[in-house]
């Protein structure tokens, strides 16, 4: 608790963070991508919000209503979660964090029919929480680059569609931090 005291009382920094944690859905392998913006406390915490999205393309049968046909739709499966990272462990270039974020979004299945029209059915509301452990490699002071594991627990899921969403999840990550290039590249003369 006094690391995280000291941390904030620091000079925040903006950061950008790109992701993808893979997982499964319903048995079936599925990407998670990630895009996060935040300030960063020091080398210790970093709080901010991002918005999450379902990238591999997955499908599910359904019952067209006009056409009384089954069709396969899409999984469309999003959400904006505000995360905070805390990082523990910090030796040369190597960082070991435990970052957390709860998710508020949807879920459903759509799809396009035979007349061209796209349909949505069966959306719902969505919560999650999301902890995991990453081990971040610090390939320049401003870049790094990392992987870990964690699990996607599902608070409130869609009821009515059948993907089972709470599962085991292991991330790759490169992360940006704007805050120490720029510092850098002002303290170095190229901007003045």
């Amino acid at each position: 608790m006094d690391s995280l005291s000291a941390a904030f009382q620091e000079q925040p920094r903006f950061q950008f963070k790109l992701d993808s944690r893979n997982s499964f859905i319903t048995g079936n392998n599925a990407s998670v991508m990630g895009i996060k913006v935040g300030l960063e406390f020091g080398q210790t915490a970093s709080i901010g919000i991002g918005y999450n999205w379902l990238y591999t393309k997955m499908r599910s049968e359904l019952i067209d209503g006009i056409e009384d046909t089954p069709v396969q739709a899409d999984i469309v499966f999003r959400y904006i979660a505000p995360y905070f990272d805390y990082s523990f462990y910090h030796k040369k270039k190597w960082e070991m964090s435990i970052p957390i974020q709860f998710g508020v979004g949807i879920s459903r299945l759509q799809y396009t029919n035979a007349a061209g029209v796209t349909t949505r059915r069966n959306q719902g509301l969505i919560v999650l929480y999301e902890p995991s452990m990453i081990l971040e490699y610090l390939a320049l002071p401003f870049i790094g680059i990392g992987g870990g594991v964690g699990y996607r627990l599902m608070l409130k899921n869609n009821k009515m569609i059948d993907e089972r969403f709470t599962a085991p999840t292991y991330k790759l990550s490169f992360s940006l931090k704007l805050g120490v290039l720029y510092n850098q590249l002002r303290v170095h003369g190229s901007l003045r």
